[in-house]
């Protein structure tokens, strides 16, 4: 902008030192067209700012990106100039936050807005931390043509990143944080893995392993959105879900104690619960996590069985925010279930 600037206002003094020097109706309507082409810029400015918009993803969009720690990410950015004549030049100012560091971080681009069109250009980032990351596009100021002029925007952009562990990382050494309980790990029970499912359902117990449905109740809190019946639910004007039929054997339960206090530690716990289910894929052994969300007073429950189940428990987790007390103790004492054998990450 400087640039500009000094070169404007060259030129103007050569002019005005040349009419002085050499009177000349030219070189003073020069000048005067120089003023009016500067007053000129004011006013597009002005009018351009009465329509211009912004997101993060979109526009006033609010959306969820994915991305995987310390892997370089794209963040689409988007500035809207409805306004015929283009933007030379904005700066647009973003926030990001964490979980543990609430202290907003700023980031600057200074990019160029084409007229009467959606501008779409990328913030690179390499995130250092799993968890949530949220970003905030809180304005974009745009200056006139010959950098005199500027005027700020607010704009409501925000978006939500959530940021998984590497699978490829290797794991940290142990420390404690992952305990093992077996519930009679024989070699009866390593073969009723592969019962049929008739052998491997219960018909009275309550549980999360579909197919085998036992029962349809109201809605509680704490159940998840894919277990309830839309059609019962829209018939009887009321949420309805669905109760699955507890395995007898032969599946193994993950509870995560989820509380970090840093960063490092939260990153640790995050990626041994990836890796813990990554291996009960591949081993294609059934499994039900467990958690206990403070927000919300509940043990909350995902079913483990293929990756597309572990895309969706790693996210959850990510997402979650740190618990302040350990609630493990809790669930044991009132789990009830016949599981093979309970891990404790945590």
């Amino acid at each position: 902008m400087w640039g500009q600037r000094l070169i404007f206002i060259l030129i103007y003094a050569a002019l005005v030192a040349l009419e002085i020097a050499f009177p000349d109706p030219l070189l003073a309507a020069a000048q005067v067209a120089m003023l009016l082409l500067l007053a000129v810029s004011g006013l597009v400015l002005l009018l351009q700012s009465f329509r211009l918009s912004g997101g993060i993803g979109g526009v006033r969009s609010n959306k969820t990106l994915y991305a995987t720690r310390n892997e370089p990410v794209e963040i689409p950015l988007h500035v809207k100039n409805r306004f015929p004549l283009p933007v030379l030049r904005a700066r647009v100012r973003l926030f990001y936050r964490t979980f543990f560091d609430r202290r907003p971080e700023k980031y600057e681009i200074v990019t160029y807005v084409s007229g009467g069109c959606e501008t779409v250009f990328t913030l690179h980032f390499v995130p250092e931390h799993c968890g949530v990351h949220e970003w905030t596009m809180r304005d974009v100021t745009i200056y006139d043509w010959f950098g005199f002029f500027r005027r700020r925007i607010r704009v409501t952009g925000t978006g939500t990143m959530i940021v998984r562990p590497s699978l490829k990382d290797p794991l940290p050494e142990e420390s404690g944080e992952m305990a093992h309980q077996d519930m009679a790990d024989s070699e009866q029970n390593r073969h009723e893995r592969h019962l049929e499912e008739s052998d491997f359902y219960q018909d009275d117990e309550v549980g999360d392993l579909p197919p085998e449905l036992l029962d349809i109740r109201p809605f509680r809190q704490g159940d998840r959105m894919r277990e309830i019946h839309w059609k019962l639910s829209a018939k009887k004007e009321d949420w309805f879900v669905r109760e699955y039929s507890l395995p007898q054997k032969a599946y193994t339960v993950v509870f995560f104690d989820y509380m970090p206090e840093n960063e490092d530690e939260a990153d640790r716990l995050l990626l041994r619960l990836a890796k813990t289910c990554e291996d009960l894929v591949s081993e294609e052994r059934a499994a039900l996590l467990f958690w206990y969300d403070e927000s919300r007073h509940v043990f909350v429950r995902h079913l483990l069985m293929n990756h597309d189940d572990l895309h969706d428990v790693i996210d959850e987790a990510c997402k979650m925010p740190p618990n302040q007390k350990e609630h493990f103790s809790q669930y044991a004492a009132d789990a009830g279930h016949a599981a093979e054998k309970i891990l404790r990450i945590g």
